[in-house]
């Protein structure tokens, strides 16, 4: 939420990845996100971590 006093949210954010080749074609993927936010009201630190599978050709 924003107050009326001061409309811009500022901040840094940063992400990783790893990929890991289980096999030729099957790759694991691991991804993380980090958002450190200033002047909002929901809160200062937003994480977020994924993983997936993917095949390729």
């Amino acid at each position: 939420m924003l107050d009326s006093t001061n409309n811009f949210i500022y901040g840094i954010g940063g992400r990783l990845s790893l990929e890991s080749y289980l096999t030729e074609h099957l790759v694991f993927i691991v991804h993380g996100q980090l958002r450190f936010l200033l002047n909002n009201h929901i809160g200062v630190s937003h994480a977020l971590l994924g993983f997936g599978i993917r095949f390729n050709f």
